[in-house]
Formats: C-alpha cells, sequence, structure tokens
C-alpha cells in the first residue's frame, strides 16, 4: 500500500473556528474599550485647555504689572486661540474642548472673540470659563489664578 505523503506530518495547530473565535473575543473587548479611551481623551484636552487658559491669564497679568500697562487676554473661541495684547506668540487651545466663557453681564458666549481687559495694577475683570462638562472655574482678580468651581463644591 502506498503512504500518503502527509501522513508523516502532525496534525497540529488552529482550526479556521478557533481562530474565529478569538477575533471575535479581541473584537468584543475593543468595542468595550474604546468609548472609555475617547472619554479620557476627551477629559485630557479639557485640562489641558484649563491650564493653557491658566497659564496665559497670570502672563497677561504678569505683563500688566510689570509694565504698568492695561492689558488684554483675547481668546478666539471659533479657532481655539489664545493672544495676549504685546506679544506676537499666540497660544493654540486643543481643538476638541468645548469652551465657554461667562462674563460679567453673565451671558455665556460660545463662539467668537471674547476679551478679558487687565488693569495697570494687574486687576483682572471678573468672568467664569466652563470647560467641557467636567469644569467649571472662575478668574480670581487679585492672585489671576482661574480657581476651580467643582472642587469647592466637591469638599
Amino acid at each position: 500500500m502506498p503512504k500518503d505523503k502527509f501522513s508523516n506530518f502532525s496534525k497540529s495547530g488552529f482550526t479556521l473556528i478557533e481562530l474565529l473565535i478569538v477575533v471575535a473575543v479581541i473584537s468584543i473587548g475593543a468595542l468595550i474599550l474604546l468609548p472609555n479611551i475617547d472619554a479620557v481623551s476627551t477629559q485630557g484636552s479639557d485640562e489641558r485647555s484649563f491650564r493653557l487658559i491658566n497659564s496665559a491669564l497670570q502672563s497677561a497679568q504678569d505683563q500688566a504689572l510689570i509694565s504698568h500697562t492695561k492689558t488684554e487676554l483675547n481668546i478666539d473661541l471659533t479657532h481655539k486661540v489664545i493672544n495676549i495684547s504685546g506679544k506676537s506668540e499666540p497660544i493654540k487651545l486643543p481643538d476638541s474642548s468645548d469652551i465657554v466663557i461667562i462674563q460679567e453681564n453673565g451671558e455665556p458666549i460660545s463662539s467668537g472673540k471674547v476679551s478679558i481687559k487687565i488693569d495697570d495694577y494687574g486687576n483682572i475683570e471678573p468672568f467664569e470659563v466652563k470647560i467641557g462638562l467636567r469644569i467649571k472655574a472662575m478668574a480670581n482678580p487679585f492672585t489671576g489664578l482661574l480657581e476651580d468651581l467643582n472642587e469647592e463644591n466637591n469638599r
């Protein structure tokens, strides 16, 4: 009897059904994790926007105090850019952040340009900022810092 030429090979390896089950399990795991990754990414860009606005506010206040001149912090909410009067380098905000500025009149502004005035003594006109769903802060007119209102409410 002639021998089959494949009879010397052992039957090892994975069947097609086993491979399909592994692919299905990995796909289900990815579907569960992807929404969470997106939420973490959005939260990170919101926190970055908060830090950038806070830093720009402090820089504008420092500039007003050092030069003894009035300074403006201009925030372009449409193009996500911050400019400090007298400085040529704009600060780019993350595109994914939803930013709303509320000035003294109480009207929320979510697009267009907002100008925040700082007098020659470094006093900042009051305003609030909302970034995304989690961050709400108010400018302290004396320290030049954005104070997180959510932290105060959580204590």
